[in-house]
């Protein structure tokens, strides 16, 4: 397990650097040893290990014990610890209880191959449907052994431009306001604008 899921953090990288390409070869190549581990192991849906916003190799892991409490009027897990938000892309969400979402190649490295697929319950994350393929995301990320990379707090993210050059900015609007600095310079806020449908 503990070998997959830093050989998994290696090949993902850090905010700013691309991920080893060498450890997401090896990372797919122990995904089914992962699998048949988790046979024989007790609770294997259960994410033991979170991937935390430090840039410190094996600090960039956070244990589940004292991480996250379930909130029953949200239907999320709430996090105590500083854990890292990912993007990607919805791929498959038509089943209530499995779908896949694509880690953003850019988190991994620039060469072309396949991403990351990340496990996510599309009923629980509000995600559930047709309509919602390739709708644009962001997330947090735990292993467990059935699922490898899991996606917990799953939130739409959405497209608005910068009124000084018009470049698109990806922000998320359920946390309420949100400022986010174009590569202008000139100041974006989710909530006055009008977003548009990716």
């Amino acid at each position: 397990y503990y070998l997959y899921v830093l050989t998994a953090v290696l090949a993902i990288g850090v905010k700013n650097q691309s991920g080893s390409r060498m450890c997401f070869a090896e990372m797919k190549r122990l995904r089914p040893q992962l699998q048949r581990a988790s046979q024989s192991i007790g609770r294997p849906k259960i994410s033991r290990e979170f991937v935390a916003s430090s840039t410190c190799g094996i600090r960039r892991l956070l244990h589940n014990h004292d991480l996250k409490k379930w909130d029953p009027d949200s239907r999320t897990w709430k996090f105590t610890g500083h854990l890292e938000w990912f993007s990607g892309t919805i791929r498959i969400c038509h089943k209530e209880a499995t779908g896949i979402i694509e880690l953003d190649m850019g988190r991994v490295t620039q060469s072309r191959f396949d991403g990351i697929e990340v496990f996510f319950a599309p009923a629980a994350s509000g995600f559930c449907g047709r309509r919602y393929v390739n709708i644009r995301v962001k997330f947090l990320i735990g292993f467990s052994f059935q699922h490898g990379p899991e996606a917990f707090n799953v939130t739409e993210l959405k497209r608005f431009h910068c009124e000084r050059c018009g470049n698109s900015i990806e922000m998320s609007t359920t946390d309420g306001p949100q400022v986010v600095h174009c590569k202008c310079g000139f100041p974006v806020t989710a909530k006055k604008q009008t977003s548009d449908k990716l």
